[in-house]
Formats: C-alpha cells, sequence, structure tokens
C-alpha cells in the first residue's frame, strides 16, 4: 500500500462522492427499494443499548435455519442508516431463511472503539434470540466489512460465527487517515494500530468480495488479506464500490447463488458476474 502519497491520492481512492458519478443514485436507489421490501420480512426491531442506533432487526421465517445472515452496513464509521440498507436482506434469505440488520453508533461522537463493540453487543443480543448452536454469517459493506473482521478477533463472537461476507471492505485505516474522511473521524494512532485488519481468524471462512471497477486500494488491501488468512478474494463483473451491492438484492444472482453454495462446501469462484445499472430502476 502506497502510504507515502498525498491526501489527493487517498481521496481519489476513497471519496467515492466524486469519484462515482452515480453515487447519488445509488443511494436512493437503496433508500427506494429498501422502503419497498420492509414489509416484505416481517421485520421485528430489538434493542441492544440505550442509545436509539444501538437496535438490530430480525425477520424472515419464524424458523431458523442453520445459519443466519447478519447485515452490517457501511458509511465510512460515520454515515448512513441500516434501514437504507434492508434491500440486500431478500437476497440473504438464501443464505439462511431468517435474517438480521445491525445498527451502531457513529463516529465522531463515539470513538472506533465504540463501534466495534457497537457491532459486538448487537451480535451477542441476536444470539439469545436465536436457538442454541445457529451459526452466524456477518455480511459486511465497506466500513461494515471492516466491522464484521473487527467483530471476530473476539473469540466470544468468532466462535458463533459460519462465515464473514466482506463486500468492498476498507480494512486499512492507514489510509483513511490520510484521506478527507480524517476531518470527520480524527482516527487516533492507537485507533489505526488496533483496528486495522491484519488477519482474519482461521475458524471462521471468509469471503473477499470487490467490485472489478473499484478503486486500486479496496483490490488491493482484499488481495493482501486474502494471501494472509482463510480467505477467498470475489470479483464482481463491472460493478463498483455502490453497485456490488445490487449483487445482494436478489436470491438468484451469481453472488448470491456462490456464496449459498461456499456455506455448504463448495468454492468460491474467482469471478462472478455483476448485476448492472438495471438494479437502479424502481420496483
Amino acid at each position: 500500500m502506497k502510504m507515502l502519497q498525498s491526501r489527493d491520492y487517498w481521496d481519489g481512492q476513497l471519496r467515492m462522492a466524486k469519484i462515482l458519478p452515480d453515487f447519488g443514485a445509488w443511494l436512493e436507489c437503496l433508500e427506494s427499494r429498501s422502503q419497498a421490501v420492509s414489509g416484505q420480512l416481517s421485520l421485528v426491531r430489538h434493542m441492544y443499548g440505550s442509545d436509539p442506533r444501538q437496535w438490530l432487526e430480525l425477520g424472515g421465517n419464524n424458523q431458523p435455519g442453520p445459519v443466519v445472515p447478519v447485515f452490517v452496513h457501511g458509511g465510512y464509521w460515520r454515515a448512513l442508516r441500516a434501514e437504507d440498507h434492508r434491500c440486500v436482506l431478500p437476497g440473504l434469505t438464501a443464505l439462511g431463511p431468517t435474517v438480521a440488520n445491525l445498527e451502531y453508533r457513529l463516529m465522531p461522537s463515539v470513538r472506533m472503539a465504540d463501534v466495534v463493540s457497537d457491532v459486538r453487543e448487537a451480535i451477542a443480543r441476536l444470539l439469545t434470540l436465536l436457538p442454541d448452536g445457529t451459526k452466524l454469517c456477518l455480511v459486511g459493506h465497506s466500513a461494515g466489512a471492516h466491522l464484521s473482521l473487527a467483530a471476530i478477533q473476539s473469540r466470544e463472537i468468532a466462535d458463533h460465527c459460519a462465515a464473514v461476507v466482506a463486500v468492498s471492505g476498507a480494512f486499512d485505516l492507514e489510509p483513511v487517515s490520510r484521506s478527507f474522511l480524517q476531518e470527520e473521524l480524527s482516527l487516533t494512532d492507537t485507533e489505526i494500530s488496533d483496528w486495522t485488519i491484519r488477519d482474519i481468524p482461521h475458524s471462521v471462512q471468509t469471503a473477499l468480495i470487490v467490485g472489478e471497477k473499484e478503486t486500486a486500494a479496496f483490490h488491493e488491501q482484499a488481495s493482501r488479506l486474502a494471501e494472509r488468512g482463510r480467505a477467498a478474494k470475489v470479483v464482481v463483473g463491472g460493478a463498483h464500490h455502490m453497485s456490488v451491492l445490487a449483487s445482494l438484492f436478489n436470491r438468484d444472482s451469481s453472488l448470491v447463488r456462490a456464496l449459498s453454495a461456499w456455506l455448504v462446501g463448495a468454492s468460491l469462484p474467482h469471478f462472478v458476474e455483476g448485476e448492472g445499472e438495471d438494479q437502479l430502476k424502481p420496483i
């Protein structure tokens, strides 16, 4: 990773609102699709703390399968809402008939350790709502991918996770601190050291998903982690940092089918076809 590059370089790698001409359209797509599917899964909210953002929601089949998919949204640790990512939940029911969606507090009002703690506390609360022995499959996007892997650095959490699907993850916090995000996050040296993801527990199988059109930083970070741990890198054809989420919208997408087979023992392909901009159309 080219740490000595300028802020302009890292902004050019990470500032999606400027990099992607359709960034706003994808945010609107996520919100509108999430509103359309909110009533489909009979989602029930459960609090795991006293803050209004410390909640999770659980829905789908009342008889959970052996694996429960759990979505952790992105937003560079300081933005976005779980409500606006419900659009991925119907697709994730292919991995398990009951699905969960996690919310957490945001920086800079709290620190990175608090955000990671929220995800872990949400998982602990979720486990109390599920039958004993149920395993989780954490599915995180962007900062949510980082938080999913940060959560399983705790052995107590890792023991309950069958898998992590880390989509478009920002795993190395040093480049983040050299970008526009530092003005909002004010990452400390200790936070960068403590919460950069360097390894993946071998007990948790991990898929590192990257859009073909992601910037180099995301490809490099996924490749580096794949080389170090029990992880497979999968490239989604034609997808960028936001449109890659479209590959989770539907149960029959190439990515979801590959992940479903992977959870029961198949190998992951190195490349799957993306869903394309047709997913921007209203449903």
